[in-house]
């Protein structure tokens, strides 16, 4: 049986329904929203969404 050119390196990971990497312009993009304005969608008054 022949090898695949691709798994010549060694395995490749497929199960990216596990875990992603994030995307630095993502990252960047979020961090304002993971350290300064968060919140709880579930919050029922308005400082829970801010």
């Amino acid at each position: 049986m022949k090898t695949h050119p691709g798994l010549q390196d060694g395995p490749v990971y497929l199960d990216y329904n596990a875990t992603t990497p994030v995307d630095p312009v993502v990252v960047e993009a979020m961090l304002p929203y993971l350290s300064t304005y968060f919140g709880n969608p579930s919050s029922t008054h308005r400082y829970g969404h801010i």
